[in-house]
């Protein structure tokens, strides 16, 4: 096959029979500019300058309002393409409440080793140019752990899991404190 340009491409397909007897709709939605907010005034200054020094000088307004959603608690669900944000929605409000209160863990849970590997190695590079006292290990089923070490078994085939921890001593994950909100009522629109 001829090396296509995207627009050819979507031409072509549009065009083609077997593709049309399976699509239900075809839809062109015209591009639309960013719509940008500035970090909140609760993150550190520290985490501001390593986000600004990989180029996120500000957030987009999705994630503006994820991380004011999930600082004052409530649940959150993202639902955006590919690339579009949504690592630092949670990194960065784990990352500040660990720098506010080192005694805070996180454990996050993904459905498959390579999305794990993938955040784990985006997570380690902040905490590396962070230059902070903030620890992580992925959570395995270990035999013989040390006292004090909190080890989960999740289902092999589904989870791999990657907690942060702060301090020497690993703890059960407390991430907040008080009821949560149901869904329902926390949807971001």
């Amino acid at each position: 096959m001829a090396n296509l340009s995207l627009a050819e491409w979507v031409a072509r397909t549009e065009c083609s029979r077997r593709f049309r007897e399976n699509a239900t709709s075809i839809t062109h939605i015209p591009a639309s500019a960013g719509r940008f907010a500035p970090y909140p005034e609760w993150v550190n200054p520290r985490l501001h300058s390593v986000l600004a020094e990989r180029g996120l000088s500000q957030l987009y307004s999705h994630q503006a309002h994820a991380v004011e959603l999930i600082r004052q608690g409530r649940d959150v669900v993202l639902v955006t393409p590919t690339a579009s944000g949504k690592t630092l929605c949670y990194n960065l409000p784990v990352l500040q409440r660990i720098l506010d209160e080192p005694e805070t863990r996180a454990l996050y849970l993904f459905p498959t080793k390579a999305l794990a590997n993938d955040q784990m190695n985006e997570v380690h590079g902040l905490i590396n140019d962070l230059k902070a006292d903030i620890k992580t290990f992925p959570q395995f089923e270990k035999k013989g752990a040390a006292p004090g070490q909190q080890f989960m078994k999740p289902s092999q085939e589904f989870w791999q899991c990657l907690m942060i921890k702060c301090e020497p001593r690993f703890g059960l994950p407390s991430w907040s404190a008080g009821p949560r909100p149901g869904l329902s009522d926390s949807r971001m629109r």
